[in-house]
């Protein structure tokens, strides 16, 4: 009697499972035979499915940790740039209290004269009150001014500490005294001849460089 086939999709014949046979073996081969099956539906899983999945998840673990350190350092940057936008307002904070002490260039009459009548009210008879050519500094310049006065110690002394307090920055500086009128009793004042300078300061505003001209196209 011949065997018969299963008829499979299209032309290709599907093999029939002979249950007849199975059906006859013993319980031990039974479970080796579904052991078997199981590991090589197991392997199957683990080489088509699981492997493949396996490095997906690897690339993009490393993705993440890469994304994670890249995270970092933009978060550093961004905490450095705060720290950085903070100590500039400070320091530009500082830098204009600085230059309410630098008088600007219309104030340096004003200010000599205020030197020269402090000088007036403080007894003193000036001799020599010369200004001298200004020293351009970095962003700014001195402006220094060559002072002769006569009068007491006293009188000095009083002229220096009034220029000391104004609002602006007044140095004194190579002072030089000499007496030019003695004591002969104790009721008589000893006059000094009294040589100094004193340097004030100006703000320079920083000049712009000199834009270049578009140069015209040849035709």
């Amino acid at each position: 009697m011949a065997k018969e086939k299963k008829k499979g999709i299209g032309s290709i014949n599907l093999p029939t499972i002979p249950w007849a046979k199975l059906s006859k073996l013993t319980r031990v081969h039974k479970i080796l035979i579904t052991v078997g099956v199981l590991g090589a539906l197991w392997g199957c899983f683990v080489w088509f499915l699981y492997m493949p999945q396996t490095e997906n998840i690897g690339g993009l673990q490393r993705d993440l940790a890469s994304a994670k350190q890249k995270l970092d350092r933009l978060r550093m940057v961004e905490k450095n740039l705060r720290e950085f936008k903070k100590k500039f307002k400070e320091t530009e904070i500082k830098f204009k209290e600085a230059l309410q002490l630098l008088p600007d260039k219309e104030e340096i009459p004003t200010l000599l004269t205020s030197i020269s009548n402090m000088g007036a009210k403080s007894g003193l008879e000036f001799l020599l009150f010369q200004p001298q050519k200004e020293v351009p500094r970095n962003f700014y310049a001195e402006i220094p001014l060559k002072l002769e006065v006569t009068g007491p110690y006293h009188n000095v002394a009083i002229f220096f500490d009034q220029v000391s307090r104004l609002s602006r920055i007044v140095n004194i500086s190579d002072v030089n005294m000499t007496q030019i009128k003695s004591a002969k009793y104790e009721s008589d004042v000893v006059v000094l001849k009294t040589g100094c300078t004193a340097t004030t300061y100006k703000f320079i505003e920083p000049q712009e460089p000199p834009k270049k001209g578009k140069r015209r196209k040849r035709r």
